[in-house]
């Protein structure tokens, strides 16, 4: 499989502090690429240094075989959003458009059609407002619109969904999704459920280290745990319920929920799932559900960075 990004023993440090630790990764070609970490974890700052924007103190970084140096631009292999991108607000969408493209060096004669087809494909096509009157997410697609009108190979989205309101942030990733059919992108984020909705892959970053780097289905199956939800229709037998469970060898951790859903964490589901309706058979009780529970990315991302 082919790597658009590859990234080698990546540092960066601020006041003789790591902010960037001995970082190495790869993107697959055609991924979308989850990059996870909590506020201050590294994100931007790698991203920076990957666009050219930022000095790396040392490593080593390349997009397409074509190594990152900075203040030397690859412009034309990617596109970047970034987490604030800033617009001037007295233009409107066409002559932004217009500005980028020549900033690009793209010929004259095709920068009509491209703008045309990049606001066509942000939903942007017939808005005559000036930017300065753009919601939050117009501006987002307008500067996925902007990192587009190049026609990059790999693009850069620096936490595109993070103030977007339901309805913005679902147009943003509908727009992702339509956008990885013909390029790579890599996500930084921390909205974890956007990262199940869209990446194939995913790395995550904690304290400027690397925690996790792999595919998605591989982090659950890494760091989840076996779970069971019980439900009794006698809800006032939890307690007595639950200490009995305690006593039995697969049992690894339990909680009664605000629901009255016994919650449990359990070194053998299907022995687990065995014992329990036997059990509460014993107390002359009656089972209202009883379900093993894969668990979310959320939970697995807290297990991660601890």
């Amino acid at each position: 499989m082919m790597m658009v990004i590859k990234v080698e023993s990546l540092v960066k440090k601020y006041d003789n502090k790591a902010v960037v630790d001995n970082i190495t990764f790869s993107v697959p070609k055609g991924s979308v690429y989850g990059f996870l970490g909590p506020n201050g974890a590294g994100k931007t700052t790698i991203i920076k240094m990957l666009t050219g924007l930022t000095k790396a103190d040392s490593g080593k970084m390349y997009i397409l075989n074509k190594e990152i140096e900075f203040g030397k631009s690859v412009s034309n292999d990617f596109g970047f959003l970034p987490d604030v991108p800033s617009f001037y607000n007295w233009m409107n969408s066409r002559e932004f458009l217009k500005f980028s493209a020549e900033l690009y060096g793209i010929n004259k004669n095709l920068i009509k059609n491209r703008i045309d087809e990049m606001l066509e494909l942000v939903g942007l096509t017939g808005v005559k407002t000036r930017i300065g009157g753009y919601s939050r997410g117009m501006k987002q697609r307008l500067g996925i619109a902007q990192a587009l009108i190049n026609y990059p190979k790999v693009l850069f989205l620096d936490e595109p969904t993070s103030a977007l309101d339901p309805k913005g942030r679902k147009e943003i990733i509908d727009l992702i999704k339509t956008l990885s059919e013909k390029l790579t992108v890599f996500f930084s984020t921390h909205i974890l459920s956007d990262v199940e909705k869209i990446c194939d892959n995913v790395m995550i970053i904690d304290k400027g280290k690397k925690k996790f780097d792999g595919k998605m289905k591989d982090v659950k199956a890494l760091y989840s745990t076996d779970s069971v939800e019980l439900s009794i229709y006698e809800k006032e037998m939890n307690e007595e319920i639950l200490e009995k469970l305690k006593l039995e060898d697969w049992y690894n951790g339990g909680e009664i929920s605000k629901d009255f859903i016994i919650k449990l964490m359990v070194k053998d589901v299907k022995k687990a799932s065995k014992r329990i309706p036997a059990l509460i058979a014993e107390n002359n009780l009656a089972i209202e559900r009883l379900i093993p529970v894969e668990l979310d990315l959320e939970t697995v991302f807290m297990k991660v960075v601890g």
